[in-house]
């Protein structure tokens, strides 16, 4: 209710304190579905969340703030694959981000994916790079 009578008075700017407390799965991507909508419409979106799943799905810049400071201000396809950074701020990436942070020794070079489907592209990059070998 709150939030709908926040949308009536048609801001420019909507600060959003932990958007999708206390909702369930479905409700939370409603309410993000609506602010995602409302930002396509031109209005300048700023949500606060300890939500990083949330951040990668919706966000287009990400602030890190710690004690005061700024720590990181970038794209989330940058901020998330900073882990020294994060675990400063108990703030943890995106399991995609993690688990394609363990290839990062591998001879391969991925990019910054952050959900599956950007993760399943990069192995298919790399996967139709390398020639087919047949086993005997």
């Amino acid at each position: 209710m709150a939030f709908a009578s926040v949308l009536a008075m048609k801001p420019e700017i909507l600060v959003l304190d932990e958007p999708t407390t206390g909702q369930d799965y479905q409700e939370g991507l409603e309410i993000m579905e609506m602010v995602k909508e409302l930002n396509e419409q031109g209005h300048t979106i700023v949500f606060v969340t300890h939500d990083m799943e949330l951040v990668a799905r919706y966000a287009k810049r990400v602030i890190v703030l710690s004690q005061g400071r700024i720590l990181l201000d970038d794209s989330c396809h940058n901020v998330f694959y900073q882990p020294a950074i994060l675990r400063e701020t108990n703030l943890f990436p995106p399991q995609i981000a993690k688990l394609i942070q363990k290839f990062a020794k591998q001879p391969f070079e991925f990019g910054k994916p952050l959900s599956v489907d950007e993760a399943y592209q990069e192995f298919l990059k790399y996967t139709e790079s390398e020639p087919d070998v047949c086993c005997s």
